[in-house]
């Protein structure tokens, strides 16, 4: 993450617990909140009363932390506090696995809905990612990375395959952000994002399919070098 760069504040959900839950679980997928690090729910809410310029008890905290610990985020661990969770490469895969299924399940639809407009946007999205990146907006550049491929679902109309993605993508999320952190693997992504929009748009579903196969799983190239850049971050490799 770029030095500065903070993950954004949720305000506008329902209650004070969902605006918690949604805060902690963005800082830490953007790993502002790094894995090892200890919680405690004192501390989170006195750091959330600033944030969010209201007061905030313990309750909504601890309820947030349930949330984030069925997710694998964080460990809940007696007498020592809510620990965030290291990396699992393996349940990574697994999500990355279920994203690839569903996301290339869905461009045939998209490609069948797409208006021009639509793909005049998502261009458009592509073009912000560029001067995000450029400008060293780390944040922002993910923010528009996953609006570019969440859009897509919106689109074809399958929201339920964007819901279920969404909901199960936390470990793999971490590795892909950390790979934000690597200027010419963000160039390539961008790259790849103006190609499947070209194929999409060109009427070429399999080369279009090919290519986010290619562009969604290569995290398998990359973890190497994440696990031995990032030692700490990730669990005992299996």
């Amino acid at each position: 993450m770029t030095t500065g760069e903070r993950a954004p504040i949720v305000t506008d959900r329902q209650t004070i617990q969902d605006n918690i839950y949604a805060t902690l679980r963005g800082q830490i997928c953007l790993l502002e909140l790094t894995p090892g690090i200890i919680m405690s729910s004192n501390e989170v809410a006195e750091s959330m009363s600033l944030l969010m310029h209201r007061s905030v008890s313990r309750t909504p905290v601890r309820e947030a932390f349930i949330r984030l610990a069925k997710e694998g985020l964080v460990s809940m661990l007696p007498q020592h506090g809510t620990v965030v969770t290291r990396i699992d490469p393996q349940r990574a895969m697994e999500e990355q696995l279920l994203r690839y299924t569903l996301e290339t399940a869905n461009l045939e639809d998209f490609q069948r809905n797409a208006s021009t407009a639509d793909y005049d946007g998502l261009r458009g999205v592509i073009e912000e990612q560029t001067n995000a990146i450029e400008a060293g907006h780390t944040i922002e550049y993910i923010r528009l990375d996953n609006e570019f491929h969440h859009r897509q679902f919106r689109i074809s109309g399958h929201t339920l395959y964007l819901d279920i993605i969404t909901t199960f993508n936390s470990h793999y999320d971490r590795i892909r952000n950390l790979t934000t952190w690597d200027y010419a693997n963000v160039k390539n992504s961008i790259r790849q994002h103006q190609e499947i929009l070209c194929h999409l748009e060109q009427g070429e579903l399999e080369q279009a399919q090919n290519l986010l196969k290619d562009h969604l799983t290569k995290l398998e190239n990359e973890k190497q070098s994440l696990f031995e850049h990032y030692p700490d971050y990730f669990t005992v490799q299996r």
